[in-house]
């Protein structure tokens, strides 16, 4: 045991560790301004080391407060994870860090501060054991706060439980826009034994080619099923990088790590625009692909001509793979048009459309891929594991 002379100093020897930090914090009555200032050198610390570190807190309503405050803030919430247990469970006023075999203990019992730091196996796994048993019993708020909930998912449940003041789409485009093809197959449906899946494949290919400009294409089972073949195809060695931005599609960081690779957030504008700068900055020798969505579902953003050829040059620049999600290509107000990366030379590219979303087909969510000339090979390869019978 060494002793430590304040609580800033324990907060510094955590943050310049390396691997994850397990603590749990009772931040009630801690909020003075050197306490605030002391915590906010250690969040900063933490945000450029790209941590993933896991905290339990009691749910009293400071906690709650400050907490909410703490993961309002982008890049925090991709460097934290926070669960809270109710308020008597651990009936203590204390926090304790685990990082690197060691163990940091702030004790403020009867309003006198102790800190120190132990450097024992037996003591730190002693404390693991404890945390892992909490973070069992730890509660998910009805807005989980974390590194492993994106702020799509936050905004998905504010919304979709709102029907009364939010418009859902997540069953599809109105119906009345379809084209007629689409209406004849939804108002006459054929005896199955007669029908000719054939057809129905051949006519979604040639819609897909005219909207996406191209004739280079995949069919897939649904657009999810796109986004997963298409992080196979880019991902070749575990540990390489996919760039998103956060808010983004919230299946994208699972699917990223199912593969061995590791999702990257960039940055936006405080309009939701990509922050271009902060995506050249993480940038690193380990990333494969950029991933974007437009438009964007349900920030309601279009990336126009102008924005997506920064972007193009970018990964044309830095040998990366552009990933397009574009299931509401069609679905776009103002007469806005989304710009087909088919178009672009000497680009690696991926874009996504699926039939649910732009042709509101309930329960036939057909997906397709437009790729560029280097990907054909690889991804054929990879499609025919997932899903053969949809292509020819």
């Amino acid at each position: 045991m060494r002793p430590v002379e304040d609580y800033r100093e324990l907060l510094m020897a955590v943050a310049d560790g390396s691997g994850t930090v397990y603590g749990y914090t009772n931040l009630e009555g801690k909020t003075s301004e050197k306490f605030s200032e002391a915590v906010r050198d250690y969040r900063k610390r933490i945000v450029e080391q790209d941590r993933e570190d896991c905290f339990i807190v009691p749910d009293d309503e400071e906690n709650v407060e400050l907490v909410e405050e703490h993961f309002s803030r982008p890049e925090l919430r991709r460097s934290f994870e926070a669960r809270f247990i109710p308020e008597d469970l651990v009936d203590v006023n204390c926090d304790f860090y685990l990082w690197d075999g060691k163990v940091g203990i702030a004790s403020f019992e009867d309003g006198e501060l102790e800190v120190r730091i132990e450097d024992n196996k037996t003591f730190f796994k002693m404390y693991k054991q404890f945390f892992d048993s909490l973070w069992g019993l730890a509660e998910r708020k009805e807005v989980f706060y974390g590194a492993q909930t994106s702020e799509m998912t936050q905004l998905e449940k504010k919304i979709y439980l709102n029907p009364e003041k939010y418009l859902n789409m997540a069953e599809g485009y109105p119906r009345d826009i379809n084209p007629e093809w689409i209406e004849e197959i939804r108002n006459k449906p054929r005896n199955l034994s007669e029908s000719k899946s054939k057809d129905l494949i051949d006519s979604v290919e040639d819609y897909f080619s005219n909207i996406l400009s191209s004739d280079q294409l995949l069919l897939t089972p649904t657009a999810t099923d796109a986004l997963v073949l298409a992080t196979d195809t880019v991902i070749e060695t575990s540990g390489d990088e996919v760039i998103a931005f956060d808010p983004g599609y919230d299946a994208y960081p699972n699917i990223v790590r199912s593969f061995g690779g590791n999702l990257i957030y960039a940055d936006r504008k405080e309009d939701y625009t990509p922050d271009l700068k902060d995506l050249k900055k993480k940038i690193s020798d380990r990333t494969e692909a950029v991933a974007i969505t437009n438009p964007e579902n349900p920030l309601g953003i279009i990336y126009e001509e102008e924005l997506v050829e920064e972007i193009v040059e970018i990964c044309r620049k830095n040998n990366l793979t552009l990933i397009m999600d574009s299931a509401h290509i069609e679905a776009t107000p103002f007469d806005k048009n989304v710009p087909k990366l088919s178009k672009f030379d000497n680009l690696s590219f991926l874009q996504i459309a699926d039939t649910g979303k732009i042709l509101g087909m309930d329960g036939t969510k057909l997906g397709c891929i437009s790729y560029s000339k280097d990907l054909e090979k690889e991804l054929d390869n990879r499609g025919n594991n997932y899903f053969f019978q949809l292509n020819k």
